[in-house]
């Protein structure tokens, strides 16, 4: 079989459920360490 003779199948999409994020206040310079990569830029 090949796949132009496959059935289609529904689509595996989800909605986001915006309701389980939480924002919380932050020091950045306290999420990054001293070293990491992402200070270079």
């Amino acid at each position: 079989m090949t796949s132009a003779e496959l059935p289609l199948a529904a689509p595996r999409l989800r909605r986001p459920d915006r309701r389980r994020v939480t924002l919380e206040p932050c020091c950045l310079e306290e999420c990054l360490a001293g070293n990491h990569a992402a200070r270079t830029v």
